[in-house]
């Protein structure tokens, strides 16, 4: 048996707040960049576009991706 982990995995703020700023400065560090870019689907600007927004300096790109449903499944 596995472990049990002891921390909350994650939260509204942790999504949309913290999260994405941990994402980019591990990439910033790991492959040496200054700037990174963000390709993302639907809900995805909910987290990225803020983010965006307060760090334009680590941010250089920013892509949202929808299907002609508005990402939404059509019901079969």
């Amino acid at each position: 048996m596995l472990p049990r982990y002891p921390f909350v995995l994650t939260s509204s703020q942790s999504d949309h707040q913290e999260e994405p700023g941990t994402v980019v400065e591990y990439i910033r560090t790991t492959r040496s960049v200054s700037k990174v870019s963000f390709i993302g689907w639907s809900a995805a600007a909910f987290a990225t576009g803020p983010y965006a927004i307060k760090n334009s300096g680590k941010v250089d790109s920013l892509r949202f991706e929808m299907d002609e449903n508005g990402g939404i499944s059509p019901e079969p």
